[in-house]
């Protein structure tokens, strides 16, 4: 079964799956945080929506060491924490002044509409508002802490102006305008690779359904041609049978008719028996197909002349061309070699090619040359002075029961097999075959016949049905 894609998420889905630190150099921000801390004494910290510290540079000791420790020193930052969270604002900074007397400002950084995480800056005393050393004092009395130490640390706590303040902030926002820019990219960029895994995964399984059709169609195809070539194969011998023996019967007639028989009714069996030849050597042709499509013709391999089987297939169609008065010449180059093939295909395919040959040329003759091939092998050209091939019945000459109208639209007879069983044979001795015609000037068919036969057995796809 083919599973279904995947859907591409939006920015904000995408967005809620990640973590700030998915999005950004999380190192890099660390570094650039103790550097600003370093040169110019401002505190900073980037922390996740559940409290995780994500960055920190300058934190200081006085929370470090004191607020935080103590339970309720602690619970007085967090409560700080949960105001500046509950009162987040992405258009400008939030400020407050927790219990333990000192400020934090955090600005959200938000993307996609999602609250990535918060940037603090703290904590630390404004100017105008010194701290209370009496308050640091008691506090440090009330929950146990070292006066001396938590008063040093009151001490080196930053303090700014309101203006100073004021321009790190707009700092801060732009940075954080940045970061969020940046990671709103970075989502986009990972929606745009979803897409685009989507539209792989899509196309893939688009692909694999049409692969799949297609192997349905190829074993469909080829179910239906292995059935028509055992059909054919089938009715063949079921037909010749009976035939032969009408032939036989008819032949065995002839011969007792002397003074039995009129000369009308000597004409009918005449008649039976020319058309009985006919349908014999349509289903005898039928039968080659068939054997040739479903992998079942079997090769003879021998060494021959070519220019010797060229001779006895001349001798088979001599007769018909000298009633025609036509001449068939044969022109040999002494350097041709011998070749290794199946000598009955051989003959089949060049008888074929000669009785097409004569049987449509009226005057003039047929020609055959034989001659080395330059890229290897024996070429065997049989060229004819006869009516030639319409120029839109070239590209289906070799198809099964395709039959070239003659100069007047006539249909010539035959069985429109033989130059189909003649390229399938070819192909079995590994040959090729081709044509180039004139109405009117005649044609000439180019067999290229390799010097071995292939190795393996060259297979044929069977068409179910003939065009």
């Amino acid at each position: 079964m083919i599973p279904l894609p995947a859907t591409t998420l939006g920015l904000h889905q995408i967005a809620e799956a990640h973590k700030f630190g998915d999005l950004v150099d999380l190192a890099r921000l660390r570094r650039m945080a103790a550097n600003l801390y370093a040169a110019g004494g401002i505190p900073i910290g980037i922390l996740d929506p559940d409290g995780t510290v994500l960055v920190g540079a300058g934190w200081q000791d006085i929370c470090v060491k004191f607020h935080r420790v103590n339970p309720i020193t602690c619970q007085r930052c967090r409560e700080s924490e949960s105001f500046i969270k509950a009162n987040l604002d992405a258009k400008s900074p939030v400020g407050y002044k927790c219990l333990n007397g000192m400020w934090d400002i955090a600005v959200p950084i938000v993307v996609a509409d999602v609250h990535m995480a918060t940037l603090f800056v703290g904590q630390f005393f404004y100017d105008d508002e010194m701290p209370d050393v009496e308050f640091f004092r008691k506090q440090a009395a009330e929950f146990g802490f070292d006066e001396a130490d938590y008063l040093d640390a009151l001490k080196h706590t930053a303090v700014f102006s309101r203006k100073r303040v004021e321009s790190m902030m707009c700092y801060y926002q732009d940075l954080v305008q940045t970061l969020a820019e940046n990671g709103l990219a970075r989502i986009q960029l990972m929606q745009a690779r979803d897409s685009l895994e989507v539209e792989v995964e899509e196309r893939t399984i688009d692909l694999q359904r049409a692969r799949d059709e297609l192997a349905r169609r190829a074993e469909s195809l080829e179910r239906a041609g292995q059935a028509k070539s055992e059909f054919l194969s089938t009715m063949s011998h079921e037909l010749r049978t009976p035939l032969n023996a009408v032939l036989s019967l008819s032949h065995v007639l002839g011969l007792q008719a002397d003074g039995r028989l009129t000369p009308e009714e000597l004409s009918y069996l005449g008649t039976i028996e020319r058309n009985g030849r006919s349908m014999l050597t349509l289903i005898n042709d039928m039968l080659d197909l068939a054997k040739i499509e479903a992998g079942k013709a079997e090769l003879t391999i021998k060494e021959i002349s070519v220019s010797g089987a060229v001779a006895n297939s001349i001798e088979v169609v001599e007769p018909l061309s000298s009633d025609k008065g036509l001449t068939i010449t044969t022109h040999v180059d002494p350097a041709t070699p011998t070749v290794f093939t199946d000598p009955r295909r051989l003959h089949q395919i060049l008888q074929n090619l000669l009785g097409n040959a004569v049987k449509f040329t009226q005057k003039g003759g047929v020609r055959v040359d034989i001659r080395p091939s330059e890229s290897g092998g024996v070429m065997i050209e049989v060229s004819d002075t006869g009516i030639g091939i319409p120029p839109e019945s070239l590209p289906h000459i070799f198809e099964e029961f395709h039959q070239v109208p003659s100069l007047h639209g006539a249909t010539q007879t035959g069985t429109g097999l033989g130059l189909a069983i003649v390229e399938k044979s070819l192909h079995l001795l590994g040959g090729t075959i081709s044509v180039r015609s004139e109405p009117g000037q005649g044609s000439v068919f180019s067999i290229l016949l390799p010097l071995r036969p292939p190795e393996e057995p060259q297979t044929l796809s069977a068409s179910p049905t003939s065009p």
